[in-house]
């Protein structure tokens, strides 16, 4: 979908399960760890009138479907006129390829809480090389 120095990106969306996902070549200085660890930071939603009950994991390194993975989950219910309408999800997903260049996986979608399982549906991929 988009490309710059530093990264190329691919999206899938499935608008009848509300499924959002992004895929995300990236180099740089950092390691993926020091890269997972410093965008969980910013990337936990923020309390509002709409957003409440903000719930974050920790980093989780896993191996999953073969691919040594670091991941974090963040969720919130949505409320409008003070009355709760949905719960979103989503979850970055780091994997690296070498070091300092790794794929970052984005995940988002909206009543269907993301675990290890529904991860794993996302990592069914390979990468070439040419």
């Amino acid at each position: 979908v988009s490309t710059n120095i530093n990264a190329a990106v691919f999206q899938y969306e499935d608008i009848s399960k509300e499924i959002y996902v992004q895929y995300e070549l990236e180099t740089d200085y950092k390691t993926t760890l020091e890269n997972a660890t410093s965008f969980r930071k910013v990337s936990i939603p923020k309390e509002d009138e709409h957003q409440r009950n903000i719930k974050t994991t920790d980093l989780i390194q896993k191996e999953i479907k073969g691919k040594k993975i670091i991941y974090f989950i963040n969720s919130y219910d949505y409320y409008n006129d003070n009355k709760k309408t949905s719960t979103y999800y989503n979850s970055y997903v780091y994997y690296e390829l070498e070091p300092n260049f790794f794929l970052k996986i984005y995940i988002s979608n909206k009543n269907h809480e993301i675990n290890e399982a529904f991860i794993s549906e996302f990592l069914d991929f390979t990468l070439e090389e040419y």
